[in-house]
């Protein structure tokens, strides 16, 4: 059952007369079960000592290591209070401060199990989960669905749930050609290990071999528009591995920046 959860980000901001600040933790609170957790981003994080390069570094690790004392001061506090209570507390809590640490405004959501929330909005706003493999990708879907749709004649590609035996994915283009689809699905290669690189692109490979198996498009009928960071070393390795084998399948595998090749495969469909 779905219960209410009240949460405010913490926020380190060392120079007022910039108003710049960085996310570095969250409070979670459920005043119907009497929840009140919180989780900090560690003293050493070098996306706020590289955001805030004139700043002493200690300046961010002593206020972090203070003010996670005094959280957990106020949330054996918090244990005190009743249901009825504990949001009120939640407010005096989070109020505005003048200080290096401070929360933003509460705010509120829906869920089952807040301490999974937790985990979740600290991953959302504290390490920008969403700046992913799958954002990138999702930010060149958009890129290209406006490119696309600037061409008046262009196919009219839409995305599309596909069922290739036991697997059931979506693509984020996807239109009728003379006999079967033809799909374009933009892949990015930004991850942190070569294995993780290596694993993206083949899981990508056994689908599309499903769709040409199934007969739901032809090899030569799937554009993999790319995009990679500079890769070195095994990563460069593992991306070379994936492509040639992506390639090797007969898939059309170019580089994101060809808008040339993508505006042409979106136009023919002979």
């Amino acid at each position: 059952m779905k219960q209410l959860v009240n949460y405010a980000l913490v926020r380190f901001m060392p120079f007022d007369e910039t108003g710049e600040f960085a996310n570095v933790g969250v409070l979670v609170c459920a005043p119907e079960t009497g929840y009140w957790q919180f989780k900090l981003a560690p003293a050493k994080f070098a996306r706020v000592t590289d955001f805030f390069k004139e700043m002493d570094k200690q300046v961010y690790a002593a206020a972090i290591k203070n003010f996670k004392a005094e959280l957990e001061l106020i949330m054996l506090q918090a244990k005190a209070y009743s249901a009825k209570d504990l949001f009120d507390y939640f407010k005096e809590t989070t109020r505005e401060r003048q200080a290096l640490l401070r929360f933003s405004n509460p705010r509120a959501l829906l869920c089952e199990k807040p301490d999974i929330e937790l985990d979740a909005l600290f991953q959302r706003y504290i390490h920008r989960d969403f700046a992913t493999k799958q954002y990138r990708e999702h930010l060149m879907d958009q890129a290209l669905r406006k490119q696309i749709g600037a061409l008046n004649n262009a196919a009219r590609f839409t995305d599309r749930k596909i069922q290739a035996g036991i697997r059931e994915f979506k693509v984020p283009f996807a239109t009728e050609g003379n006999n079967n689809l033809r799909i374009i699905k933009p892949l990015a290669f930004e991850q942190q290990t070569a294995n993780d690189l290596y694993e993206h692109g083949e899981k990508w490979l056994n689908r599309l071999k499903a769709v040409v198996k199934e007969g739901i498009a032809a090899a030569d009928d799937v554009l993999l528009p790319i995009d990679t960071i500079q890769l070195r070393g095994d990563k460069k390795q593992a991306y070379d591995l994936i492509r040639n084998e992506l390639k090797g399948e007969g898939f059309q595998v170019v580089n994101f920046a060809e808008n040339d090749k993508v505006i042409q495969f979106a136009k023919d469909l002979n």
